[in-house]
């Protein structure tokens, strides 16, 4: 004999299979595009950046003006300088900082662009980068600190001295301290 109830509890078994399979499907599909979902508005950050997603991410950036473009870039030059492609690197911190209206996160992109430059000896550049955020209280002595590390460079001795005694007496930051004084201390 036919027997609705069961017949509804079957359905129901189905059903219930059914959204269970989806959503392992779903979990799986976004671990393959190493995608986080963030929110409804679809922002995204990158887990992780390889050859296999650098198109999506391209894509991401370039349409995404806002604090998560800004944090793929970040990973985007970090991959590319992991793989020593320094002049990539340069390129997508340059167009980060074309966008960016917040001094503070401009300064952040700024400290890995000047490094970035300082290795590819690009010296000039870095301290005419310098020379803007010097300016800036809460991130002059960082700045200072990057500026003697090329003086150094340059063989600028007395001026990189100079520069790192002045963060010595002027500044409150203990680790920035010890490693002034290494550096003073390498000197001679």
């Amino acid at each position: 004999m036919f027997s609705f109830r069961s017949y509804y509890k079957k359905i129901g078994l189905y059903i219930f299979i059914f959204f269970v399979f989806f959503s392992f499907i779903l979990f799986f599909f976004h671990k393959k595009n190493n995608i986080i979902m963030l929110n409804k508005n679809c922002n995204y950050i990158f887990e992780y950046i390889n050859k296999d997603n650098l198109i999506n991410v391209f894509n991401y950036i370039e349409n995404n003006h806002n604090i998560y473009g800004f944090i793929n870039i970040l990973k985007l030059s970090k991959y590319y300088v992991d793989i020593n492609e320094l002049k990539n690197a340069e390129f997508w911190l340059k167009y980060g900082i074309r966008y960016i209206e917040d001094d503070n996160l401009k300064a952040i992109f700024s400290i890995r662009l000047v490094r970035i430059l300082y290795q590819e000896n690009k010296f000039i550049e870095s301290l005419s980068i310098i020379k803007y955020f010097v300016n800036i209280d809460s991130w002059k002595y960082i700045f200072l600190n990057i500026k003697g590390d090329i003086l150094m460079s340059i063989g600028d001795r007395d001026n990189a001295k100079k520069i790192w005694l002045y963060i010595l007496n002027n500044d409150n930051n203990d680790f920035l301290k010890h490693l002034i004084k290494l550096k003073i201390n390498s000197i001679y």
